[in-house]
């Protein structure tokens, strides 16, 4: 079992609204960004997850995150839909496609290879209007 965390301030975690939209949205993209990013750091080379896959997630909404109405699977659709590739033939927002992030190319299954290996998802929210938005992660698994 392989077992990595990490946390991201200043943004909540993408969130999943159609399929796929999210990675064509310019509020969602730099969300994208900071959730890939923060993985491709934890994970440190090491092959995505595939199997026996567990999620434990921590929102803060905070400042002006504070009153978000979204559902909370959306965020948990969005985490785990950001840790894998963009699915095919999709709009990209040209954010995530810019040559410094190459890294975290929308192509590459940076935590997850598909979520046919999820087990178990759990979220958590907290809402603190004085403090930034943050998330935090942990992902288990083979």
């Amino acid at each position: 079992m392989r077992v990595f965390r990490f946390k991201v301030v200043g943004h909540v975690p993408p969130a999943r609204r159609a399929h796929g939209a999210m990675w064509g949205d310019p509020a969602e993209a730099a969300r994208l960004i900071a959730l890939r990013q923060a993985a491709v750091l934890a994970f440190n080379g090491a092959p995505p997850l595939v199997d026996e896959i567990g999620v434990n997630l921590a929102i803060v909404f905070g400042g002006a995150e504070g009153r978000q109405d979204t559902e909370l699977h959306a965020y948990g659709a969005g985490l785990c839909d950001g840790l894998m590739a963009a699915p095919g033939r999709i709009k990209v927002h040209e954010s995530l496609t810019n040559p410094g992030l190459a890294a975290i190319a929308p192509t590459k299954p940076i935590a997850l290879l598909d979520d046919s290996g999820l087990a178990a998802i759990a979220i958590a929210r907290r809402i603190a209007p004085d403090d930034l938005p943050s998330f935090e992660v942990e992902l288990r698994g083979a």
